[in-house]
């Protein structure tokens, strides 16, 4: 399990294989790549760099076939917050849950 966060520094999601979760379990985005989609209707999210979803302004892939969706996973402890880190790039982790 690894936990991604938002621009503050506050965990959002945890990554399971190929599947995002919120940190109540429930699926709300996949990996093709590197590229973060929505797994409610394949929209293009952002990119996964480091420990956070973002716009690193490449080129928009588009949408993606869903995988399918995996389920709920147990609810994660939440790890608490890591602090702001700036990559860079703006946060684009609101578009999970949009």
């Amino acid at each position: 399990m690894k936990f991604l966060y938002d621009g503050k520094g506050e965990p959002r999601t945890f990554l399971e294989g190929q599947y995002l979760y919120d940190m109540s379990g429930h699926p709300v985005g996949f990996l093709d790549a590197t590229h973060v989609h929505r797994l409610s209707d394949g929209g293009y999210v952002g990119e996964l760099y480091q420990d956070m979803v973002v716009d690193t302004y490449t080129s928009s892939p588009g949408t993606a076939p869903s995988p399918g969706s995996p389920g709920r996973a147990p609810p994660a402890d939440n790890p608490g917050g890591r602090g702001t880190f700036d990559y860079g790039y703006p946060c684009r982790m609101d578009g999970l849950f949009g």
